[in-house]
């Protein structure tokens, strides 16, 4: 169908052109007969193109392949007349009515026409790139990125752009490239003829930054803007952490439980300077990396009026829980259920004092009691106090009825930086089978709780869990058992003499019912897969 009155469909540089002729109104009416015409075959053709299903796949890419053209001759066809009818309308200043009744028209804003006419006044100032979007070298797309880059240039450069050998240049930059690169590089383009527009568009980003928290009793609300700069170190920053999109969390989840995993490993990191005036060394950062992590390097730190080694411990943070003590003992008493037959009523307490055991109840009814809150008032769910218990700097504090407190357990439940260290040499990662958060953004999780089973702080009972996965298993109330290694795979963190470092640790976790949650594959399934 477009091969009529000479115009093929392919877009080829050598189809026929009509010369305009010396009645301009029977040419707009000759055009818009013929523009009828081919509407009327477009209709007929949609009608047809419901049997798609039964065509060969080769007719389909064909079809593709022409279609694809339709919008870069529509775009090249529709710029001049648009053009025009805009002049028209400016003429008896009536620019902003057209603009309005385009809108309405084509059922869009008022902004999405004024950016359809700017393209299409780049597309009548520039002949190669016209001719690029007529061919479908360049997509409409990418000439809207153009035109909003010529608009928003100083005139200098917008001169620059309409030479012959930049809109080559612009040609080549857009083929076979997606709109976002596209962008990127022609802005590099710009910068490099007009450097101090970028470095003034840069400082109104700066200027224009900030940074919203707004905390609810639902939750906390983020809402800001960067620099790109600035927003690109916190994409990486946020990639790095190894949180991704899975079968448990969307992409926006995964990205929050990153944020927070950047907040924790923050405040795990302790830069204060060392006794001596020295500034930590490498690998103080939290991870168990670096000399002070191995009891090398500086002095012994105080901290909360415990003596660790070096700088690269668990959270520096304090968190004060304020537990009414009705809460308290409901939460123990919960936890003894939980816990199954002959399970502790508590573990040992903040203080290192251990409670008496409970047995645990068929059916628990659900006593109302006040929620545990921190110092600043934000609610904790029982998981949530439970997973801030395990592996967070905090003291815990039982209030009375008048608000007073009965009992503050000290911190003294956490790893030192040595058993960190040990614990992230032989779990390398978190050990959710399938997570692959490093372990810099990891908590490490008592596999026996320290607070309902009366779990030690020792590496037997210490397992690396992201944020996500920690919560997860208090959550759940999974169990956590460590696997041993397949034979001739040798047990976690031996070096042998040939086969280098030996694989993580593996470990299954599982319902209280024994019934498994997340297991290592066999290795019969490594080798299928």
């Amino acid at each position: 169908m477009f091969e009529r009155d000479g115009v093929e469909a392919g877009g080829s540089a050598d189809r026929a052109v009509v010369p305009p002729s010396c009645h301009p109104d029977k040419d707009g009416e000759a055009l818009l007969a013929t523009l009828e015409s081919v509407v009327a075959l477009l209709a007929e053709a949609s009608v047809r193109s419901r049997g798609a299903a039964t065509w060969a796949p080769g007719v389909r890419a064909r079809v593709l392949r022409v279609l694809d053209h339709v919008p870069g001759l529509v775009a090249t066809l529709r710029s001049p007349v648009l053009v025009a009818q805009r002049d028209s309308a400016a003429a008896v200043g009536g620019e902003r009515a057209f603009l309005d009744t385009r809108a309405r028209l084509t059922g869009t804003s008022r902004f999405h026409a004024a950016r359809e006419v700017g393209t299409a006044q780049a597309l009548a100032e520039l002949d190669q790139v016209r001719e690029a979007v007529s061919r479908n070298v360049m997509p409409v797309g990418h000439a809207d990125v153009l035109a909003r880059t010529m608009h928003d240039a100083r005139e200098t450069v917008a001169a620059v752009l309409r030479a012959g050998p930049t809109q080559s240049q612009v040609v080549e930059l857009a083929r076979g490239t997606e709109v976002r690169e596209f962008a990127r590089s022609l802005a590099a383009l710009v910068a490099s003829h007009d450097h101090d527009q970028l470095e003034d568009a840069r400082s109104a980003a700066r200027r224009a930054r900030f940074l919203h928290v707004t905390h609810h009793p639902d939750g906390t609300f983020l809402k800001g803007r960067l620099d790109p700069v600035s927003g690109e170190i916190l994409a990486r920053a946020l990639d790095a952490t190894g949180h991704r999109e899975d079968d448990e969390r969307t992409r926006e989840q995964a990205r929050a439980d990153a944020l927070a995993a950047l907040a924790q490993h923050a405040l795990r990191s302790d830069v204060r300077p060392a006794p001596g005036g020295e500034e930590p060394g490498p690998g103080a950062h939290g991870d168990g990396s670096g000399p002070d992590a191995r009891g090398g390097g500086h002095g012994p730190t105080t901290r909360d009026g415990e003596t660790v080694r070096g700088t690269a411990s668990a959270p520096v943070a304090q968190v004060s829980l304020l537990v009414p003590a009705a809460t308290w003992d409901e939460v123990r008493r919960r936890l003894a259920h939980r816990a199954g037959p002959g399970g502790r009523a508590t573990g040992p307490d903040a203080d290192g004092s251990a409670t008496g055991t409970a047995p645990p109840q068929s059916v628990l009814p659900d006593v109302p009691v006040p929620a545990a809150t921190t110092e600043d008032g934000t609610v904790l769910s029982r998981s949530e106090l439970a997973a801030a218990l395990c592996d967070c700097a905090m003291t815990r504090v039982v209030m009375d009825a008048r608000g007073l407190p009965l009992d503050v357990g000290r911190t003294r439940r956490m790893f030192t930086p040595a058993q960190r260290t040990a614990v992230v040499t032989r779990d390398r990662m978190c050990a959710w089978n399938g997570c692959a958060v490093v372990p810099r953004f990891c908590e490490v999780h008592h596999m026996r709780w320290w607070h309902r089973d009366g779990g030690r702080s020792d590496l037997e009972n210490a397992v690396l869990l992201c944020s996500h996965h920690h919560h997860h298993v208090h959550e759940q109330d999974l169990t956590v058992d460590r696997r041993t290694h397949p034979p001739g795979e040798g047990p976690a963190g031996e070096v042998g003499p040939s086969a280098g470092l030996a694989p993580p640790a593996r470990y299954e976790f599982c319902e209280r019912s024994g019934e498994p949650v997340n297991a290592p594959a066999s290795r019969d399934d490594r080798a299928r897969t």
